[in-house]
């Protein structure tokens, strides 16, 4: 459960307590996770490989809001009018990432797609794409998550981190944490509604683009393997780098 862990309250790069010890121990502890993304990156996601299956062997279910990624020629054809179906747009620019993406896959890469193809075959994930409201020219930039647990304990983050190459290996970057049973339980409060309201299109600023194409392009290429192997796979990562010894213990426990 999220409060058998020793949060902080600030994660830093170079700090005994670095971002990503953040996800992995609170993934460990929770079985929901709602994550507002600027930037969608495989490359940055396989800092929740370690961890991921545990997550989802305890039921865990994700919410994931990311933003269009839309090239400059397609946001000039939409500022003309030339294209306006913004829908196929996103779908198309995000399917064509995850495919280049595949040509550069580490074993962690794997690991998490097809973790996240188990989730897809299990309808335990959501996926959505935001643009901003307003205007065709600005991409959404949030960076903000809500993990929760069985017993409604909540922790949310937010900072600087997008799921990036360069935000996990070579930026500075830092993050706050909030935890619902203690004092910060207004901000927690803050940005689980903030989440809600964005999810459910009640946020004036942004428009909701469903990708159920992006869905299907990841079944289609990474296999929904069953729980017991990706549990077996994931240790063998974890013990290929000598990493993350909480992790190992629990994971063989399942």
């Amino acid at each position: 459960m999220l409060r058998d862990a020793d949060f902080r309250m600030v994660y830093s790069t170079g700090e005994q307590q670095e971002p990503v010890s953040f996800y992995i121990e609170a993934l460990m502890e929770s079985n929901h996770l709602d994550l507002g993304l600027g930037f969608f990156s495989s490359i940055g996601f396989k800092a929740l490989s370690h961890g991921f299956a545990y997550f989802l062997s305890q039921g865990g279910k994700v919410r994931l809001i990311i933003n269009n990624i839309l090239t400059s020629k397609d946001k000039d054809a939409i500022l003309k009018g030339q294209d306006t179906n913004l829908d196929q747009i996103v779908e198309y620019r995000l399917t064509s990432d995850i495919i280049s993406l595949q040509k550069t896959l580490s074993k962690q890469d794997q690991h998490f797609f097809n973790c996240l193809s188990w989730l897809i075959a299990n309808r335990r994930i959501s996926i959505v794409a935001i643009v901003p409201r307003n205007n065709s020219i600005g991409i959404a930039h949030q960076k903000f998550g809500v993990f929760s647990d069985s017993n409604s304990d909540k922790v949310t983050f937010t900072g600087s981190l997008n799921f990036s190459e360069s935000a996990f290996l070579y930026n500075v970057e830092t993050i706050s944490c909030y935890r619902s049973w203690t004092p910060e339980n207004e901000r927690v409060n803050y940005y689980y509604s903030l989440f809600q309201k964005i999810w459910s299109g009640q946020n004036s600023s942004v428009q909701i683009v469903p990708i159920e194409r992006v869905k299907t392009h990841i079944t289609s290429n990474f296999p929904a393997l069953a729980i017991d192997e990706l549990i077996e796979n994931e240790l063998t990562l974890l013990n290929e780098h000598n990493l993350d010894t909480n992790v190992i213990e629990k994971l063989q426990k399942t």
